[in-house]
């Protein structure tokens, strides 16, 4: 007979052998982490560096004029202005700088602090998905379809919030969960927390996070409800009071800078359009495989489906109405998720992963029409992809070319649910198990099959450039006085290495520039408002570092204001001493292509 001790053992070895499968998911998310960080890497000087996304370092200039003791401002001295929306996120950059990790390597702190957040979001979804099925199948396949969802791992590695924001839903979501197996007040107090740290990360994090709370109150016995409306609805109506409180007193203003430059003067129809378009582009694009997968099995499980299946869906659903309201990202021609819609995938993944399971588990002869006619539905708003008005997305010609290879995975994936009644169920236990993983495998190809390969091919969108930028930065802190200002556009990564006097021209620090009329016909958030008569003309900067979209019209000012032009892109104030000119040309030529943007308005 064995012994007690044994039987323990025995369990150990059984809870170690479960576990092993999202040890090694953890493992290898960690080293493509790893990997991921290092070839983002480049030297200036000989000496390695590490810079982030441009709105990440806007982020960085804003933390480190606090740690250094000026306060939240873009420029030392200045009058606030609100150029950040992630209030959370910018404190902990102001922490590493408090530490005095050198600055090249600063931003490094920056992407490991995001990796292991994307680790602890990984870790979290596992537990979700383990309160939702009792199989390890969906559990191993949402931690994989997590841990390796190219758009978050981008997002976050470059130096967003989107890691910590993708955290603190996902956490809210497992909590509710938790809350409504058993109301304790542990779990109460926590989702508190999360849910103020959410608001405090983005204040748009109100709308994801606001779905989850209402779940969990309408889900909650009569005699908590009221406490938990009181508890949860509390905090998000206190944060965001505490948060627009101290906006107003700091900055004057109730709604961060972003806000004016983005929505104002922009109709809502012309941002829902534009919002359509790239949400249009997300699910034809991206999320189309995953998408289908859950529709079939909604479907088929009918009321079946777990606790806690729709409160996922509509924390996704959420994300993408708000994506819709802003007008989406500057950056929907990635083809991928945006950094408003990112942190809520997971839990779309989620779901996506009991389908797979799903697959196994129910006679396959209710499925195959279902699937195959989804197919060809999905084909069929393909042809419709070229009619789609693209330009409003600024889509790069030609990219929706290689969406038919991302076709591939998804169309090959109804091949096994496609076989006849009687042979499915002839299919081994194994067999079955193996036919969904290699469904999983093909949709996450079909979701990050195309970005994954540019990644392979570039290092990812943007990661020369910002190295650029960083290094432009750099130079133009060698060849100009302390006391010199410049001129940019893209005002993150220049404006944090030159540690120079600032100007906005695009006014993401400017609230000016805001709150002016947009310059452009076309929306494009962020970027189509300037006013080169406020910002060179009157607040003269020492240098233009770079410009955008300069008329005729606008180089003539230039030249009336005393301003000569160096190279395109780059004018110095004729008579200035703050900027050494042969060494400001030098540079300028060096990175010309930095300089301007040319294109008729």
């Amino acid at each position: 007979m064995p012994s007690p001790s044994s039987g323990s053992a025995g369990a150990g070895v059984r809870e170690l052998g479960a576990r092993t499968p999202l040890l090694l998911v953890g493992a290898s998310a960690a080293a493509f982490y790893a990997v991921f960080i290092a070839r983002s890497a480049f030297h200036i000087g000989g000496r390695l560096y590490f810079s982030l996304f441009d709105d990440a370092m806007i982020s960085m200039r804003f933390a480190k004029n606090l740690a250094n003791g000026h306060g939240l401002v873009w420029n030392p001295g200045e009058h606030p202005v609100e150029g950040y929306t992630n209030p959370l996120w910018t404190l902990w950059m102001a922490f590493l700088h408090v530490v005095r990790l050198p600055t090249p390597i600063i931003s490094l702190g920056v992407m490991v602090t995001g990796a292991l957040l994307l680790l602890a979001n990984v870790a979290v979804v596992a537990a979700i998905t383990r309160r939702l099925s009792s199989s390890r199948l969906p559990i191993i396949i949402a931690a994989s379809f997590t841990a390796f969802y190219y758009p978050l791992v981008y997002w976050t590695l470059r130096g967003m919030e989107v890691g910590l924001l993708a955290l603190l839903v996902s956490l809210a979501i497992l909590l509710a969960l938790r809350l409504r197996a058993a109301a304790r007040k542990l779990d109460l107090a926590l989702l508190a927390v999360v849910l103020a740290a959410g608001v405090l990360t983005r204040t748009d994090a109100l709308v994801p996070l606001a779905v989850v709370v209402v779940w969990a109150i309408a889900r909650a016995p009569r005699g908590v409800r009221f406490a938990q409306l009181a508890v949860l609805g509390g905090t998000l109506v206190g944060t965001v009071a505490a948060n627009t409180a101290f906006r107003l007193a700091y900055y004057g203003l109730p709604f961060p800078n972003t806000y004016y430059l983005k929505v104002l003067g922009f109709p809502l129809p012309d941002r829902l359009y534009r919002g359509a378009v790239g949400l249009a582009t997300l699910e034809l694009s991206h999320l189309w495989a995953p998408t289908i997968l859950i529709a079939a099995y909604l479907v088929v499980t009918r009321a079946r489906v777990p606790a806690g299946t729709f409160l996922l869906l509509a924390v996704f659903g959420s994300s993408c109405a708000y994506s819709l309201y802003v007008g989406g990202d500057a950056w929907e021609w990635m083809l991928y998720s945006n950094r408003y819609i990112a942190p809520t995938v997971p839990g779309l993944l989620i779901v996506a992963a009991l389908a797979v399971d799903a697959l196994r588990r129910f006679e396959v002869g209710r499925l195959p029409r279902m699937l195959v006619g989804a197919a060809c539905v999905a084909c069929f708003l393909l042809t419709l992809w070229s009619w789609l008005p693209l330009d409003r997305i600024q889509m790069q010609d030609g990219t929706w070319k290689s969406i038919p290879v991302q076709l591939l995975g998804p169309v090959l994936a109804t091949a096994y649910v496609a076989f006849p009644r009687n042979e499915a169920a002839r299919l081994e236990p194994r067999v079955r198990t193996a036919a969904a993983i290699f469904v999983a495998l093909l949709c996450w190809l079909a979701v990050n099959g195309l970005p994954a390969t540019q990644w392979v091919f570039t290092r990812g969108a943007f990661v020369d450039a910002d190295a650029n930028l960083a290094r432009y930065g750099v130079a133009l802190r060698q060849v100009t006085a302390p006391t010199a200002s410049i001129a940019v556009v893209t005002a993150g990564a220049p404006s944090y290495f030159s540690d120079r006097r600032a100007i906005d021209l695009l006014g993401k620090s400017d609230h000016f520039v805001a709150t002016r009329p947009p310059t452009t016909k076309l929306f494009y958030p962020g970027h189509d408002k300037w006013d080169y008569r406020y910002s060179i003309g009157r607040l003269r900067p020492d240098l233009v570092a770079q410009i955008r979209y300069p008329t005729a019209t606008d180089l003539r000012l230039l030249s009336a204001w005393g301003y000569v032009a160096l190279v395109r892109g780059v004018f110095v104030r004729r008579g200035d001493d703050s900027v050494e000119v042969p060494a400001i040309l030098r540079v300028a030529k060096r990175f010309s292509s930095l300089t301007s943007v040319q294109q008729a308005r």
